[in-house]
């Protein structure tokens, strides 16, 4: 009877004992997925992910711009030697220009043959020539020469046409216009030659008109 009834008692809490283990086990197997939780990387779990990290480009590194060298701009090329010219002309003024009373006449001649060149100015209206000053200097590499003349009189002479002329002349020709020009300055008159001096030889001439 005493054994029966202890078995009884025994069967009567074996529910409860069952749960109480139940509940235990849960609780530690939460105690130990804790524990348990994600490993910190060691050393070399470190070193081997920043290899990876320091590998993969940045997306600034990707979108930079190509190193591209720099070019230098190309030289401009230099322009040909101008030619030296073999023949006396004049460039300015050019044939039926209106020019002022004086005027800077420009040319080119062959620089270094040795000729001597006289400028004058002839009134188409008179005939008559003047002579403008001495010898042109011309340029020994290029051949151009300068002049300043007068076509007639300052105030004067307006719309009335004159020709410029250039003129090879010897040295007696030479001697010829300088002293008449001379003249011309000793009595402040300028009447014009009629007639041009032998050993003048007009190579040639460009007509304009006064403005």
């Amino acid at each position: 009877m005493g054994r029966m009834a202890m078995s009884r008692a025994s069967s009567r809490h074996h529910p409860y004992a069952l749960l109480l283990l139940l509940g235990a086990a849960a609780l530690l197997f939460g105690l130990g997925m804790v524990a348990c939780g994600p490993k910190s990387p060691g050393p070399v779990e470190r070193e081997a992910q920043q290899s990876v990290e320091s590998s993969v480009p940045t997306l600034q590194e990707t979108t930079a711009a190509p190193n591209v060298p720099a070019t230098q701009p190309p030289h401009a090329a230099e322009p040909p030697p101008r030619p030296k010219p073999t023949a006396v002309s004049i460039t300015a003024p050019t044939a039926g220009e209106d020019v002022d009373a004086q005027y800077g006449v420009s040319g080119v001649a062959p620089p270094g043959d040795g000729e001597r060149h006289r400028l004058l100015v002839q009134a188409v209206t008179t005939g008559k020539y003047f002579p403008q000053g001495s010898d042109l200097v011309i340029d020994p590499e290029t051949g151009d020469w300068l002049q300043s003349c007068y076509f007639g009189d300052v105030g004067r002479n307006v719309g009335e046409s004159f020709i410029a002329i250039v003129a090879r002349v010897s040295d007696g020709a030479a001697n010829s216009l300088d002293a008449f020009q001379d003249e011309c300055d000793r009595k402040n008159a300028w009447p014009g030659m009629t007639s041009l001096p032998s050993g003048v030889e007009i190579v040639c001439r460009v007509e304009v008109r006064r403005r």
